[in-house]
């Protein structure tokens, strides 16, 4: 028999759990020992379907499946037998609901079984094994696994964690149904509007009461909401299986309050709402979370200012949880949100991103992207870039300065879309080396508005003769038709200093360009670039030791020049223009 069910525990006497929690003393309840767990035991699994009043519903053990959770991690199944619990069913939200058993804790409930099935099975993961928590490994996300097909022919899943949201119109959820997937969480249920800030603080973080895990705090908030299972000071363990499967972990939990338990044959959940973070996750495991009730840690402060033509400027200040797999589309969420409280975005706006990601101890990192009208709109290209230059910097395969703090300035101009490039007409198209041609560059917007831009392209002298392309539209347009070589570099990045150096270099679709090009046979390799190689120095490059990562380079750039747009730039135009040599000057 494990120590561990000797040891007397904090917990609410079941028969004041339905009384103010507020008025409880804290009563010692035992273990109900794993190895005594049979089918056909009775128990109750306390939680919270409304308010902060826990309730208890009737659950039958069916019986124990080794192994299931993991290699010596088995689960208890069961079914809810009362007439309240059928109905509700297993709700989102009820994840680490404690399972009392003659008045012992038998563990949190935390797996149910697929949609629309007759009667509400669910799985316990024993109370022994989540005291173990530190011992096991973090895990495969629980949403990620096939499962196990039960009697009823449905998975036995993970049941997903209630996510609530403060601050974000309710429309504006779907759009980000890929993050609440990432999280295992099906659209249905994922998201569901918070209805303000509830006054609550540590205290109300109790065995059966809701807790949440915080994925964006401050003028917004994002949370996903379990159940606390078990305290012991200021120590406790909730949900009973992972949340992010990040094992030694950190960022705020906050005590939860449920609005309603929406009852569901597709998927029921609990709608909540956020008392004050009050705590740290520490531990994010196989068999559920572990917590430390105090202290709150910080995030990755974010602040957001947005102007639009007749609306009063606004500024958000947020944080969002340091995930390396989750900052970048938390950041995206919290930065629609912030531009949608402007005003009601308009289809066919045009906005402009200028963002400063503040590194410790170096120079910032600077972006400036536009997006116009069209699909995705134009709030969800700025907001992908943002995250992908973080994912870049918080999934670096080497140690880079931490991340300190990211401004974002979004400006909306005129509601005309982007400039298309419609033809690109040079003075000339022959010119030595160490002349200059100009090119002009004509541009169409949605509405038929036209512009004509010049670019002066001045030829080095030491360029070679022969026949150039002189391609013409988005410096980002450009990289990806020729060749992404600042992300090669990155790729190919042996140190931080290359890696941000690759990173600070990628390009912007409001900078227009004119690019003379001519084929080269070139290589990326350890962050820099080789333009134009003999076949031997690719061979040798390819045989030397270590088993370098390299990426061919098609182009090599002659000249160019460019001019920074006030919107952003689709479409690409190409001129033949040839570099005479001296006999052809004669």
């Amino acid at each position: 028999m494990s120590k561990w069910n000797t040891q007397r525990l904090l917990f609410f006497g079941l028969a004041l759990c339905l009384t103010p929690l507020l008025a409880l003393p804290a009563l010692a309840v035992e273990i109900y020992p794993l190895a005594e767990i049979r089918a056909g035991l009775e128990g109750e699994v306390i939680t919270v379907l409304e308010g902060r009043q826990p309730v208890a519903l009737k659950v039958e053990v069916l019986g124990v499946l080794e192994d299931w959770i993991g290699p010596g991690v088995p689960l208890i199944l069961g079914r809810f037998t009362d007439e309240r619990g059928r109905f509700e069913g297993v709700a989102a939200g009820m994840s680490g609901s404690p399972v009392m058993i003659d008045g012992r804790l038998v563990g949190a409930l935390s797996y149910s079984v697929g949609n629309f099935t007759k009667e509400p099975i669910c799985g316990i993961t024993p109370i022994e094994k989540m005291l173990e928590l530190e011992h096991l490994p973090a895990g495969e996300l629980p949403w990620r696994r096939e499962g196990v097909v039960a009697a009823t022919g449905s998975v036995l899943r993970a049941i997903p964690l209630a996510v609530g949201v403060r601050g974000v119109a309710g429309d504006g959820l779907g759009a980000f149904d890929d993050l609440w997937q990432e999280m295992g969480l099906s659209p249905a249920a994922a998201a569901q509007p918070a209805a303000g800030t509830a006054a609550m603080g540590a205290e109300d973080l109790q065995p059966g009461m809701p807790v949440s895990a915080m994925l964006i705090w401050g003028d917004k908030i994002v949370g996903a909401t379990g159940t606390v299972t078990w305290r012991e000071g200021s120590r406790l363990l909730a949900f009973g299986h992972p949340f992010l499967g990040r094992g030694r972990s950190g960022g705020p939990i906050s005590p939860a309050e449920i609005v309603w338990t929406v009852a569901s044959g597709f998927n029921s959940f609990k709608i909540s709402r956020y008392g004050t973070p009050a705590g740290t996750l520490t531990e994010d495991r196989l068999v559920g979370i572990a917590a430390e009730v105090g202290p709150v840690p910080r995030g990755l402060p974010i602040e957001v200012h947005v102007d639009r033509p007749g609306a009063p400027a606004i500024e958000r200040h947020f944080e969002v949880l340091r995930s390396p797999r989750l900052v970048g589309p938390l950041a995206a969420f919290a930065l629609r949100a912030a531009v949608a409280d402007a005003s009601a975005a308009e289809v066919d706006e045009t906005l402009q991103l200028e963002g400063k990601i503040f590194l410790d101890g170096r120079p910032p990192l600077e972006m400036a992207i536009g997006g116009g009208a069209g699909n995705p709109p134009p709030v969800a290209r700025i907001g992908a870039e943002v995250a992908r230059v973080l994912a870049a910097l918080f999934q670096a395969p080497m140690e880079v300065p931490r991340v300190e703090r990211v401004v974002l300035r979004v400006h909306a101009t005129e509601r005309d879309g982007a400039w298309k490039v419609i033809r690109a007409l040079p003075d000339r198209l022959s010119v030595r080396p160490g002349q200059s041609f100009a090119v002009r560059v004509e541009l169409s917007d949605a509405r038929g508005q036209r512009s004509w831009q010049k670019l002066e392209v001045a030829i080095p002298a030491e360029a070679l003769p022969g026949r150039c392309t002189l391609a013409v539209g988005a410096t980002r347009i450009l990289d990806g038709e020729l060749g992404a070589v600042a992300e090669a570099r990155r790729r190919t990045a042996r140190s931080a200093d290359a890696y941000l150096a690759a990173l600070a270099s990628f390009s912007s679709d409001t900078r227009l360009e004119a690019r003379l090009i001519r084929p080269a046979s070139g290589i990326v390799s350890r962050g820099r670039e080789y333009p134009a190689l003999p076949a031997t120095a690719h061979l040798l490059m390819r045989s030397s030791p270590g088993g370098n990562e390299l990426y061919h380079s098609r182009w090599r750039r002659v000249a160019g020049a460019w001019r920074e747009m006030e919107r952003s730039v689709t479409g690409l135009v190409r001129v033949s223009i040839t570099i005479e040599g001296e006999e052809s000057a004669e």
